[in-house]
Formats: C-alpha cells, structure tokens, sequence
C-alpha cells in the first residue's frame, strides 16, 4: 500500500511522485512534502557563490589601415630593373620567371621564340604602316625603315661598335652585304628593293650615295681651302 503524504492536503506543494523521489534521496518526510520545487533545502547550508573569474584583458586598439599608395612610374621600373637583374644572375628566365635560361642567354628557349616571333611582327606591322621600326612613333624615312631619330641613334651604336672591335664589325658588315647580294636585294641595310641591272643598289640608294659623295668631296674641300 502506497504511503501517504504527511500533513495537511493544503500545505502539501508538490506531488506524490515527487514526494517519494525525496524519500528516496534521504529527505525528511516534512521536507519532502511541503518544500517547493526548487527551493533551498532549510536544513543544509548555503552554498557558497562561485567566484567570479577575472575579466579578461582588452586587446590594445588595432592600428589604423595604412593607406595604399601606387607607386610611381619610377620606383615601379626600377622594382622591375632589380628583379630581371636578380633573375639573370640566378640564371632564370626574366620572362617566365620559371625555366632557367639557355647557356650563354639571358632567356629560355620558348621564351626566346616567342620574343623572336613578336619581333618579326611587331617589325612587319610597323613597316606596312609606314612608321619608325624602332620607336614605332615617327614616320620612318623615305629610304629606309628608321625615322631620323632612330637613322642618327643606330649610326652613334654602330660608331661606337666599329672603334670597339673593328675587326669583328667589319666581319659582319662583309657577311650582311654578301647575304643581300645573294638574295638579290639592295645592299643598303633595310632596303627591301630589288637593285639597278647591273648594279648592287636600288636607284633609290644610289642617288642618295651620289648625294653623300658630293657632300664628303665639298667638305674635304672647304677643309683644303681653311688651311
């Protein structure tokens, strides 16, 4: 038979099942009838409160965003200038930045194909529309593929090549002009015109040889004459 609750009916605050899971726990039969549903038991003491644990830190502020600035044209071409300079002494391609480069070269073989191709079609390109091969800004002259410009800037390169090494600059000065006369061109370096019956040059380029052989004649003149 089921154990009844103690008590009176009115002051009984919780029910017959919770009563007899009280029972079982070693609460006292008053306790355990007419204790509410959790609240502290009278008969044990308090517990003390846990400590607060201790606040952390604050981290410190973040610093402010440094604003990104472009670099200039300058600094952005010498950037460039020390890493090609860096990669050639590592021996890599400054192209790919990958392969490294042939025996000798600067570049790798791919590289230098593709750099070999774009040049021949840049230089193409650059012809037909009757522009400076070199610059590609001025209009190129009416007997070669150079602007003025350029004409005076390739003669001040070859100047200086010929009193380097005149040996090997006439060694290749010899081989280009055997090369055109075999392929039948004009021997004026960037001629494309197929040269006078009987001759080595275009009418073009031998009017403007008569014109440069009259002009040294004048000048070894007046320089007679001065002294």
């Amino acid at each position: 038979m089921a154990r009844r609750l103690p008590g009176d009916a009115s002051q009984r605050a919780v029910s017959r099942a919770t009563y007899h899971a009280r029972l079982e726990r070693g609460w006292p039969p008053d306790l355990a009838a007419t204790l509410p549903v959790g609240a502290p038991r009278p008969d044990r003491p308090k517990p003390e409160p846990r400590p607060r644990p201790e606040p952390r830190p604050k981290a410190p502020p973040l610093p402010a965003p440094v604003p990104q600035t472009k670099p200039s044209p300058q600094d952005a071409r010498l950037a460039r200038k020390l890493l090609r300079e860096t990669l050639v002494a590592c021996g890599v391609c400054p192209v790919c930045e990958t392969n490294p480069a042939r025996p000798n070269r600067t570049r790798c073989a791919g590289c230098s194909r593709r750099v070999a191709e774009y040049g021949r079609e840049l230089h193409e390109a650059r012809r037909r529309a009757g522009i400076c091969v070199r610059c590609g800004k001025n209009p190129a002259r009416d007997d070669g593929v150079f602007c003025e410009t350029c004409r005076e800037r390739a003669n001040d390169e070859q100047r200086r090549h010929r009193l380097a090494d005149p040996e090997a600059h006439n060694a290749g000065v010899r081989a280009r002009y055997q090369q055109r006369v075999l392929a039948g061109m004009c021997t004026w370096l960037g001629c494309k015109r197929a040269p006078e019956t009987g001759r080595r040059m275009c009418r073009t380029h031998l009017d403007r040889m008569t014109e440069l052989s009259l002009a040294s004649q004048a000048r070894r003149k007046r320089g007679s004459l001065d002294d």
